[in-house]
């Protein structure tokens, strides 16, 4: 698969209900299916008129803004950046059930920030930091400490020289459904739900990286991202309830290959239909306190959510 233009949405690695009730169904649909989705739309649009941008990847344009031409900085920056980032907190979550441990990230975690409590309520006060929208971020730094930072919009710590470990979207949208403006709330329901295992798995890519200099920034890719299945023990938590990694191995998990047969335009990976992302015109169902309703959504087409094609371009994320 290419790894450039014109890059399409990858399905998520789990059914759209998978992390309830920590993050739940509908925003899911509306933030995988018509957010992260119009970031794609918008960056495919762009490059179009770019050919000399066709080639690179997503790293590549996003993570040297300075070499963009002018005229289509920021708004690479802002989707291109939205994509990476979207795709990253997608990946970067598991169901709540099939916890994983992280060998190599837990002791760095306690090396780094003495506990993992400690290391928890600086990543939550971080993240309630961000004034507006924007990133939480765990990196690994150039000289390979960890470090906990954030960004606004749909910037990326890569173009100040960090890799990813995790990443929390930190955006209204991402919770406002079910938590409304209780961004605390929020913060504590991701930790529920975080993959320490790609976590993990990006965190020694990072160390590799700094010991192997110049190679190309960590993603998860959808082979990586493991599947929620039976069998695995969640992880220990804390006396705040927050789930904190493991340090023995799990038993083997599962990994992501991509759907068994390809998934049909508005179905999610379990083969649920998401409310009003159809053929245009289509409404979603209203939201809201119970007995109010919202206005419908317009539909925008078919979801690009689904299993790609031989003669697409997928986003390949390492």
């Amino acid at each position: 698969m290419n790894e450039h233009y014109p890059f399409v949405n990858p399905p998520l690695p789990y059914a759209y209900d998978a992390l309830e009730p920590y993050i739940d169904t509908q925003t899911m649909y509306l933030h995988h299916d018509r957010h992260l989705q119009r970031y794609v739309l918008e960056l495919n649009t762009i490059l179009r008129d770019y050919p000399e941008l066709q080639n690179m990847s997503l790293p590549e344009l996003i993570s040297q803004p300075e070499n963009l031409p002018e005229e289509v900085r920021q708004a690479i920056i802002n989707y291109g950046g939205g994509v990476y980032n979207h795709i990253l907190y997608f990946y970067g979550m598991t169901n709540s059930m099939n916890r994983s441990q992280a060998d190599n990230l837990y002791p760095a975690l306690i090396q780094n920030f003495g506990t993992l409590e400690e290391f928890f309520n600086e990543f939550k006060r971080k993240a309630l930091s961000v004034f507006g929208s924007g990133f939480t971020w765990l990196v690994v730094a150039p000289d390979g400490s960890l470090e906990i930072i954030t960004t606004p919009n749909q910037n990326t710590p890569l173009t100040d020289g960090y890799c990813i470990v995790a990443g929390l979207d930190v955006w209204e949208h991402a919770y406002y459904l079910t938590r409304f403006n209780d961004r605390a709330a929020y913060i504590e329901d991701w930790f529920h739900v975080v993959n320490w295992a790609m976590a993990d798995e990006l965190y020694q890519q990072c160390i590799n990286a700094i010991e192997n200099r110049g190679e190309a920034a960590p993603m998860p890719t959808p082979e990586q991202a493991p599947v929620a299945g039976p069998g695995q023990s969640p992880a220990p938590e804390t006396s705040s309830t927050v789930p904190i990694p493991e340090t023995q191995p799990p038993a083997a998990p599962l990994l992501v290959t991509g759907p068994a047969m390809p998934l049909s335009p508005g179905t999610g990976p379990a083969g649920a239909t998401a409310p009003g992302t159809g053929p245009a015109g289509a409404t979603a169902p209203g939201i809201g306190p119970a007995g109010a309703t919202a206005p419908g959504i317009p539909g925008t087409g078919p979801i690009i959510g689904q299993h790609w094609h031989q003669n697409q371009t997928c986003i390949r994320m390492l």
